[in-house]
């Protein structure tokens, strides 16, 4: 099985703080990695740096083959992957509906109909095709969470980036989530889930 994510070397520091040191990680495609660790530890910062989110200091990140690049980093996260926050930063004055189509209508410049059309099938996929004309406002946090995933899916992505997911959510809604990431292993997706430390609070 061919290799979906490669990372040799990657340091990272904020000023004097050196948060990623001399990391090296082979994930391949189609594989589910969960990294556990205390608040503080790099995690968040580790998947962001998968993302471009966050520049590496030093190091190489590749994704199928292909460096991650100042110059390449966003066709290639349009191309292969999606991000999932603990926070599910959804605009709160657009509609569950409005929060999938945004970044397809106006970033990628597909037509509204086939981004309205692919919307409606990622909420159906997360249960929550009825509530595509609601507000934020108005869904539970699980219900929140899982519009963020649909938005994730909208542009089907091989490679799906959880940064602690399931960490603003209760017992029973988290093993929710857990079970639809699941599911969308099972369909042959590439997952890196962040998870604090049991006992440990999220941040």
């Amino acid at each position: 099985m061919a290799n979906m994510i490669e990372i040799h070397g990657l340091n990272k520091y904020f000023g004097d703080l050196h948060v990623l040191k001399d990391i090296d990680l082979t994930v391949a495609e189609g594989e589910k990695v969960v990294i556990i660790g205390p608040s503080g530890s790099g995690k968040s910062t580790l998947i962001r740096c998968v993302d471009y989110l966050e520049e590496p200091t030093s190091g190489e990140v590749i994704i199928d083959g292909t460096p991650l690049t100042k110059k390449n980093h966003l066709e290639m996260a349009r191309t292969y992957s999606s991000m999932v926050f603990q926070q599910f930063n959804l605009y709160p004055h657009l509609t569950v509906l409005e929060n999938l189509t945004l970044a397809p209508v106006k970033l990628q410049h597909v037509p509204k109909d086939k981004a309205r059309e692919t919307a409606l099938k990622c909420l159906d996929r997360v249960g929550l095709k009825a509530k595509a004309g609601n507000y934020p406002a108005q869904l539970s946090g699980g219900q929140q969470q899982r519009v963020a995933i649909a938005r994730a899916l909208v542009n089907n992505p091989a490679v799906i980036l959880a940064d602690e997911a399931t960490g603003n959510l209760d017992t029973r809604t988290s093993f929710e989530i857990l079970v639809l990431f699941q599911r969308l292993h099972a369909e042959g997706r590439t997952i890196i889930f962040c998870h604090p430390q049991p006992g440990d609070r999220p941040i």
